[in-house]
């Protein structure tokens, strides 16, 4: 900036300022003691060196919107969408939990265990499998059942996570779940989800 045009400006501001003297009587509730508290007092050059550090940071500010636009035009859009997601606080997703129809009511499973798990060839040199789990359900009810009849047989339930514990006698990390369907409360440990 000139001293010419720094001249101009301030010639501007000090026939704002002239034009703008308030007296006390005009305004409601204000003494003259009120308006010469609220009014600063600058230099020249105090004012000139406001001009020039607000212009600085204009300057600055359009700078760095040009780079962070060109940044942006270059950036790898999916790395990008993956860093906005993940940093955009907590994320709601759908978890699931199994369930399987048993005496014509679906039950939710909350647990397995293996009970045996056998491998061997049959005598024609075939490999067999015997594999049977626990089934341990929501009502406290238990099954024993194949592996191969619980994978062809088991469904998802889709819950929505409400908050989470730690069972005090396992240590594992307890959900605790909202049913999408029916609204029911589930509380499952995370190894019997999705």
């Amino acid at each position: 900036m000139t001293k010419k045009e720094t001249k101009k400006i301030e010639e501007k501001v000090e026939s704002k300022v002239e034009s703008l003297e308030v007296k006390p009587e005009e305004v409601k509730g204000v003494s003259e003691e009120n308006i010469a508290e609220e009014l600063v007092s600058l230099s020249k050059e105090q004012l000139q060196e406001l001009i020039d550090s607000v212009s600085a940071l204009k300057k600055e500010n359009e700078d760095i919107k040009k780079t962070s636009n060109i940044l942006l035009q270059i950036a790898d859009k999916r790395a990008l969408s993956n860093y906005e997601s993940r940093n955009k606080g907590e994320i709601q997703y759908d978890i699931k939990v199994r369930a399987m129809e048993v005496n014509g009511e679906e039950k939710i499973i909350v647990a397995w265990k293996t009970l045996k798990d056998r491998v061997y060839k049959d005598s024609d040199l075939r490999w067999k499998e015997e594999q049977t789990i626990k089934l341990y359900f929501l009502d406290g009810t238990t099954k024993d059942i194949s592996l191969y009849d619980f994978n062809q047989r088991f469904s998802y339930v889709v819950c929505k996570k409400t908050g989470e514990m730690i069972d005090s006698v396992s240590g594992e990390i307890v959900l605790k779940l909202l049913r999408n369907d029916n609204g029911e409360e589930i509380e499952i440990s995370t190894p019997y989800v999705n």
